[in-house]
């Protein structure tokens, strides 16, 4: 997955699957959480270059927040006579 490939989510459910008994609650739901993230980013057929699973992971947030409506975005008021905010 670290190398955006396609069918790295497959590899990586498959490998939950059969370790998901060894998991306290706690980690089980932060690995399902992560692997909730980590389907946001787009793979493919060419590799790419290998990134840490923290920098994955902010990528990932960033993809899921532009993924919502704009409705549940917070918007920006800017105020014109405010010369430094």
């Amino acid at each position: 997955l670290s190398r955006q490939l396609s069918g790295a989510m497959e590899h990586l459910e498959r490998g939950f699957d059969l370790a998901r008994h060894l998991f306290t609650a706690s980690d089980y739901f932060t690995v399902m959480n992560r692997h909730r993230l980590l389907r946001q980013l787009p793979l493919s057929d060419t590799p790419t270059h290998a990134e840490a699973l923290a920098a994955m992971l902010t990528s990932a947030k960033v993809i899921e927040r532009m993924k919502q409506p704009e409705k549940t975005r917070q918007t920006y008021l800017h105020d014109p006579k405010d010369t430094y905010g």
